[in-house]
């Protein structure tokens, strides 16, 4: 599970009180920002706005529906807040990891065998800390990858890497210095592996092992990124028409252009998964919310260990949609390895996984391709109701078993 928090930073010392209520920020926030920002704002008049940004030597970007990412020295911040084309500034926010390891090893249950699919021509979005490219689990047999994109949102000249570059690097003796794509935390390569380890090493083998793989990569080496990224790789993602995206991320609080990516995400068709979150204390009436699995419109996804016992860590709370398996999962790690981790992060990649199998099963029951909500609806019926408050477990916990 990641979650985001909000940086703001010793900046606001020097902006005037006018300027701080315009902005809707408070003296009482810090962190440290470096030599420019990147802010999203909400404008009235484009090309004002624009021509604002470049008299302050900044960089625009606009996102469509009056919202756009601007690069700008922090020292203009204040001058950028007085222009009166300039509504409403947000400041960035920051991701980090708080997953829970663990030393002892389980495996995910393989619910794939229930409906005889592996997930074949189903395309997950993981919107991540990206993938190791080179792990043997996620080369078909050939030796080609199975990674049909990969898009690199946490530098500044993002980039995108297709299948054919992936398998030129592949060939190569030094593999990045064509796709210079890392994932230093592991925590993409971990998630990835829950879906779609194709089981050729060390006999772990993902919930879909033929799914297709798109790996958005919106965390740095650091493990830490900007809100920004992650409404960019959701966008992509809605581009590329995949079929699930999943995120195993969380902010605190609300995040209105996020939202909005979303729910443009579900219009078109996309299930999003998102992990609950870490926050929970064990006490399943005292609620915790991380967004965005708090809104109401993705799949919301809790954590139970191998006894479908409720993990002390998940949260608990109105909008919890099932639980997954999310504690001591052995899943792929960076450099050739495997590793054991724990989270809600573990638990959300299970029901993607899930949902591709349905998907595949689905499309040959019912002759057509279900919507989103039909699929939500599907989903649920394959839920197993345990002997604990709804607050902690939704609809129950994910079971895939004929009926």
């Amino acid at each position: 599970m990641i979650i985001i928090a909000e940086n703001i930073g010793s900046l606001l010392t020097n902006i005037p009180k006018e300027v701080l209520t315009k902005l809707k920020i408070s003296m009482t926030s810090t962190a440290s920002l470096g030599d420019t920002l990147e802010i999203v704002v909400i404008y009235s008049n484009k090309q004002k706005a624009e021509e604002a940004v470049n008299n302050l030597k900044g960089k625009f970007e606009d996102l469509g529906y009056n919202f756009a990412i601007i690069t700008v020295d922090t020292s203009k911040i204040t001058q950028l807040a007085m222009e009166s084309s300039i509504q409403y500034i947000e400041f960035p926010k920051s991701f980090y990891f708080s997953d829970y390891e663990s030393n002892e090893a389980a495996c995910i249950i393989k619910s794939r065998n229930t409906f005889n699919t592996e997930g074949r021509g189903v395309i997950i979005g993981f919107i991540d800390s990206g993938i190791d490219y080179t792990h043997p689990a996620f080369l078909d047999f050939n030796g080609d990858t199975r990674v049909k994109y990969i898009y690199d949102l946490s530098i500044n000249e993002q980039k995108v890497y297709t299948e054919n570059d992936i398998n030129m690097a592949l060939k190569n003796s030094d593999p990045y210095s064509i796709v210079p794509v890392y994932d230093t935390t592991g925590h993409g390569t971990h998630v990835a592996g829950i879906v779609a380890a194709n089981g050729k090493v060390d006999s772990v083998i993902g919930a879909a092992p033929e799914a297709e793989l798109y790996i958005l990569k919106a965390l740095d080496r650091t493990g830490s990124g900007k809100s920004s990224w992650v409404i960019n790789a959701v966008n992509y993602a809605v581009d590329l028409k995949v079929d699930v995206i999943s995120m195993s991320l969380g902010m605190p609080e609300k995040d209105n252009k996020l939202e909005r990516a979303i729910k443009n995400a579900i219009k078109n068709n996309i299930l999003v998964v998102c992990a609950a979150g870490n926050e929970g204390d064990g006490n399943y009436d005292d609620f915790e919310y991380s967004y965005p699995a708090a809104y109401v419109d993705v799949i919301a996804v809790g954590a139970v260990d191998k006894k479908a016992v409720p993990a002390s860590f998940s949260n608990a709370n109105l909008v919890i949609d099932c639980v997954a398996p999310g504690v001591d999962i052995i899943s792929t790690y960076p450099n050739n390895r495997f590793a054991s981790l724990s989270g809600t992060s573990m638990a959300a990649p299970y029901v993607s996984g899930t949902v591709a199998l349905l998907k595949n099963w689905s499309r040959d029951v019912f002759q057509r391709e279900l919507t989103e909500s039909e699929l939500y609806a599907q989903l649920i019926k394959y839920t197993k109701t345990l002997q604990y408050p709804r607050t902690i477990q939704g609809n129950g916990l994910i079971y895939l078993k004929q009926r």
